[in-house]
């Protein structure tokens, strides 16, 4: 389990708001639908699984491919602006075929879908985290009256 640490935002650590749990943060990973990758300037929604603690995702967009390799850094949010995850970390490109069956097997459960190793229509990019940032936001109506944020935390990698 990544450790746990308050979320530095405007300058400072956000120490009076309630800590998201890292269960929390982890489940939303697992069940997302869509991740927008962000690589180098480009940024686009990928569809992929959260699977040994790391982002595993199938690229098909070549400006995220060259993005990708632009930086060994890149960065995954959920599309929620209201209940924010975002994935820090570094990638590579997962080319083990053992690895990519369990991938297939994660990816396929979750989407439906039925694709194997050798049917992999792009690369399957691994982002390992850093750091996951998360807090929650109330709604845009309520705005000028709600503390924002709502909670927060920072887990870190390694």
């Amino acid at each position: 389990m990544p450790d746990s640490t308050p979320l530095r935002m405007y300058r400072r650590e956000q120490t009076d708001k309630p800590a998201i749990p890292w269960g929390d943060v982890e489940r939303r990973l697992q069940e997302a639908i869509v991740y927008w990758l962000c690589a180098g300037s480009a940024a686009r929604p990928i569809w992929g699984v959260w699977h040994d603690e790391a982002l595993w995702l199938s690229i098909g967009s070549p400006t995220v491919g060259r993005g990708l390799r632009s930086s060994p850094s890149a960065s995954a949010h959920l599309e929620d602006g209201h209940d924010v995850v975002i994935v820090e970390g570094t990638h590579r490109t997962e080319s083990d075929e053992s690895a990519l069956a369990r991938f297939c097997d994660v990816y396929n459960a979750k989407y439906a879908w039925d694709m194997t190793p050798s049917s992999i229509p792009g690369p399957i990019v691994v982002l390992t985290p850093d750091r996951v940032l998360a807090y929650r936001a109330g709604s845009w109506r309520d705005a000028k009256t709600d503390p924002f944020p709502l909670a927060a935390s920072k887990f870190t990698f390694g």
